[in-house]
């Protein structure tokens, strides 16, 4: 199954798409059973080229489930505020502007994230 989220290929067809956005969430609901957040938080970060094969609100979707997952791990405060920061700013680098905003206004962390004064975001 990790071998199968790990695949970079460009010109996946729609089945293996599937299949690959399937063996994600499969591989991310083991790591949250198992509460290892290392490991859950590296496939979140993989899966970032991923997320440029298919379509930006499937994109999210899936991103935002796994960041649900990982946030749910007690007693990662810190790390799981690092990574909503993280998570942000990649979200600005590539243009997702609804997932940007999705992560922004949700307080998924439980802590608020603060906008710089005087100033509107990108």
């Amino acid at each position: 199954m990790a071998s199968l989220v790990d695949e970079n290929k460009e010109d996946m067809t729609g089945s293996e798409l599937k299949r690959k956005e399937l063996a994600i969430n499969k591989l991310a609901t083991l790591y949250n059973k198992g509460a290892q957040i290392n490991e859950l938080r590296a496939l979140i970060m993989s899966i970032r080229p991923f997320m440029n094969q298919i379509s930006k609100a499937k994109g999210g979707k899936l991103f935002r489930h796994l960041l649900d997952m990982f946030l749910g791990v007690k007693d990662q405060l810190s790390l799981q505020v690092s990574t909503v920061i993280e998570c942000i700013e990649w979200t600005k680098e590539t243009k997702r502007r609804f997932l940007r905003q999705a992560l922004e206004v949700s307080g998924h962390t439980g802590v608020r994230l603060e906008r710089p004064a005087g100033g509107a975001q990108r």
